[in-house]
């Protein structure tokens, strides 16, 4: 079987948006044993907050951004640098 690492960047629930639902409907699709390859997956999510909001975010969810696209670049960076390849980079919360 063969093993990944990924990163996923994005909007995350519990926050309530279309793309928050994605993402984790992603990530979800790929650490079930549904997938076609059979791939051992290991994932990490990096939510993507707005300002004015706290969320309970599940244990997936490693670290929280604010929409501060410094700090977007640089999360995609660490994402390579921990071996990590992003799947899923969204640009704006």
């Amino acid at each position: 079987m063969r093993s990944i690492k990924i990163a996923v960047i994005g909007n995350y629930v519990p926050r309530e948006c279309g793309i928050a639902t994605f993402t984790r409907d992603l990530v979800e699709s790929m650490l079930t044993d549904r997938h076609p390859r059979k791939l051992d997956v290991e994932a990490y999510v990096i939510a993507m907050n707005d300002h004015q909001n706290t969320y309970a975010y599940p244990d997936i969810v490693k670290s929280i951004i604010r929409d501060e696209p410094e700090k977007l670049i640089k999360m995609r960076e660490k994402a390579h640098e921990y071996g990590r390849s992003p799947v899923w980079g969204q640009d704006k919360t």
